[in-house]
């Protein structure tokens, strides 16, 4: 008989004299000039951010300096300055593994509420419900262009269950979970032969390609994603969602050797390569950051989290808290996360900053579209998400609860349970 479990955490005017004809000048200046405020005001109101959601795998809370009382192991000083710029979510909930985190960002419902409660397996013919409205949906409605790169993990067996069949333009990286990072080659366990090499490139126009990306997954996500934004700037004048989805940190640990340089002081192996592959994403993300400044200018957002806490068995660290990834400990659901506003707080407010109110992974829907003024989109979707748009901006709390994990031992829907 399955155990139920279950765990739910609850926060808690001046007058002056004026010459004869001043007045005159005054009126006429201000009839000029309120037609033009109302003018700016209605760009402003109707103008809709560039918006760029990078989610990376396994990345504990203690594995970004930024978010350490002291100097960590792991070097990120370009993540740490991004952000130094932003604002630091200081209780950012997510679910215990990948695939519940990401059914909760494509949908803005509660992973158990997708169906999608565990980690999926290859196999599986799980995905996400077809009638189940998603982010690049919706998005697209708001008159945006949709695109994803790297890691799907929310459903395989059919392509209507893939990125394009729910939802976005195009898609390239892999489905699944494990790859090694030069080879894209696919395992269960080190021991047993591998499922096969995952990598595609795939458009809504029904072609695709599956090929032999031999460069490190992180370097071959990163640059694709600028690829994609320099592709968007030349085609249409949309703004654009992208959703970069980094393999990195998962295992297996295959950092380049580079950025191996700078964890030498590390003597324990897998903390040592996993320090590696956090910086090579620091590398990424600080390409892909700068990029979209250059290419898509400072009428940008970009909000960065892990999918769930750090692996510590493949060296994540995830102290002061418990536990880690697969665990319903703060560990496990309590990650590193921030939000970085490049038009300087036009739709965040103010940079340099720390929110402490909670949000929820499953947040992220509602308050895409707030910000891209098409909340309408889903007020009748009855979805578990909180629109944080307001909250961010103000320091207002939304949340006051937030579930973070509910299933049964039979429904991890690998054929397993």
């Amino acid at each position: 008989m399955g155990l139920l479990h279950l765990l739910v955490l609850v926060c808690i005017g001046v007058s002056r004299g004026q010459r004869k004809g001043e007045n005159i000048i005054d009126e006429t200046e201000k009839a000029v000039e309120e037609p033009r405020k109302v003018i700016e005001e209605a760009v402003i109101e109707n103008e809709k951010p560039n918006i760029i959601f990078i989610m990376v795998d396994d990345v504990g809370w203690a594995d970004f300096d930024y978010n350490t009382p002291g100097p960590s192991a792991i070097p990120t000083p370009n993540i740490d300055s991004l952000a130094e710029q932003g604002i630091k979510l200081k209780t950012h909930y997510v679910h215990p593994t990948c695939t519940p985190s990401r059914a909760a960002f494509m949908t803005g419902r509660y992973s158990a509420n997708t169906g999608l409660p565990f980690a999926m397996y290859p196999g599986s013919v799980a995905g996400l419900p077809p009638d189940m409205p998603t982010l690049p949906q919706l998005m697209r409605k708001a008159g945006y262009s949709a695109h994803m790169v790297g890691k799907w993990h929310l459903g395989h067996s059919q392509p209507k269950q893939g990125p394009i069949g729910r939802g976005f333009e195009s898609h390239t990286g892999s489905y699944m979970w494990d790859l090694e990072s030069y080879t894209k080659l696919m395992w269960d366990r080190p021991w047993t032969k591998p499922y096969g090499a995952d990598w595609i490139k795939a458009h809504e126009n029904g072609s695709y390609l599956h090929y032999p990306e031999t460069r490190h997954s992180t370097i071959a996500l990163t640059e694709e994603a600028v690829t994609v934004m320099e592709d968007h700037k030349k085609k249409t004048d949309n703004p654009l969602f992208m959703y970069l989805s980094y393999n990195a940190a998962h295992s297996p640990l295959q950092p380049e050797a580079s950025w191996l340089e700078y964890c030498s002081s590390i003597p324990h192996l897998w903390r040592y390569q996993y320090c590696g592959m956090v910086v090579g994403l620091d590398w990424g993300i600080k390409r892909v950051a700068d990029a979209a400044k250059e290419i898509l200018g400072e009428n940008t957002i970009i909000v960065v989290s892990s999918d769930n806490g750090g692996s510590v068995w493949f060296g994540g660290l995830n102290e002061p808290l418990r536990s880690g990834k697969h665990t319903s400990f703060e560990g496990g659901v309590r990650v590193p996360a921030f939000a970085v506003d490049l038009s300087g707080g036009k739709y965040l407010g103010r940079g340099g900053r720390e929110f402490k109110g909670i949000v929820h992974i499953s947040d992220w829907l509602p308050t895409f579209l707030s910000l891209a003024r098409s909340s309408n989109l889903y007020q009748d979707l009855d979805m578990d998400g909180v629109d944080q748009s307001k909250a961010l901006a103000t320091g207002k709390r939304e949340r006051r609860t937030v579930l973070l994990d509910l299933y049964t031992a039979s429904d991890s829907h690998d054929g397993k349970g």
